[in-house]
């Protein structure tokens, strides 16, 4: 007969198994390092941006349908209804967008007023069942500002950049697919033609277990969870199974256009 205190601590363990299991389905694991990143996944394809813009020029696709290349669709957003976004050449006003790299993406100019109700900021909308990706990123009208990337599961990460033209690796890998990632600047202030910058986009399966193994799987913590319960079922029939007087165990209490940078 399963008494109330034994009804009650297997809730409990069902409570955490449950808790655990969205845990690891729900978690993400990030690097600062191309060849962690590289280590943690499989098939990446690399958009680098390069030929799109002409030499020492740049293109402007700032519509509601973005940039589309190898299934990934690039959209700026600069408002909640506009759209400004450019590919700019490394050789265009030179060397303000020489970065080291071919071309880069241009996000929507940050020129806001005091408080801002909206931040502009670059979707990335993924190919279906992707689970891992990576860009290199930079600002620019100040430098060293701090990218906020938002994913579709919820899940929130800051990415401080550095010096122009330094440009930082984020990388990422989820457990489950990722529909598309949102790159903002986080603390923009009052500047005037601010903006960020994004090339060397990569996106790519991440090996088993989401992050490179790092996150358990929530099969196995199902089977974690199970084996516990039942451990402790097994326990209480050994112990009920004693002779009277037998020395029971004894248990313990469950503790918009293009801007020069400055």
């Amino acid at each position: 007969m399963i008494n109330r205190r034994n009804c009650s601590l297997a809730l409990c363990l069902s409570a955490m198994l449950l808790l655990a299991t969205m845990s690891a389905s729900a978690s993400s694991v990030t690097y600062a390092s191309a060849s962690g990143w590289a280590t943690a996944t499989t098939g990446p394809t690399e958009i680098t941006f390069a030929g799109i813009a002409p030499s020492g020029s740049f293109t402007n696709e700032g519509t509601s349908s973005g940039l589309v290349i190898d299934g990934v669709d690039f959209v700026g957003q600069l408002t909640a209804t506009t759209n400004q976004l450019n590919v700019v050449d490394q050789l265009y006003a030179s060397p303000y967008y020489n970065w080291g790299v071919p071309a880069l993406l241009e996000s929507p100019i940050y020129n806001l007023p005091a408080n801002p109700t909206f931040l502009p900021y670059i979707r990335v909308n993924l190919p279906a069942n992707t689970t891992a990706f990576a860009a290199l990123l930079g600002t620019v009208s100040p430098n060293s500002l701090t990218y906020q990337v938002t994913l579709s599961d919820g899940e929130v990460f800051t990415v401080a950049t550095g010096a122009r033209p330094s440009l930082t690796f984020f990388g990422l890998t989820a457990a489950n697919p990722i529909t598309w990632a949102d790159f903002t600047i986080s603390n923009p202030g009052t500047y005037s033609g601010g903006f960020g910058v994004l090339t060397n986009f990569q996106f790519a399966t991440a090996n088993t277990g989401g992050g490179g193994g790092q996150v358990p799987e929530p099969g196995s913590m199902i089977l974690i969870g199970s084996g516990l319960l039942a451990a402790y079922g097994w326990r209480k029939r050994w112990r009920v199974s004693l002779p009277h007087g037998a020395n029971a165990p004894r248990t313990k209490p469950a503790g918009p256009g293009l801007a020069r940078p400055m």
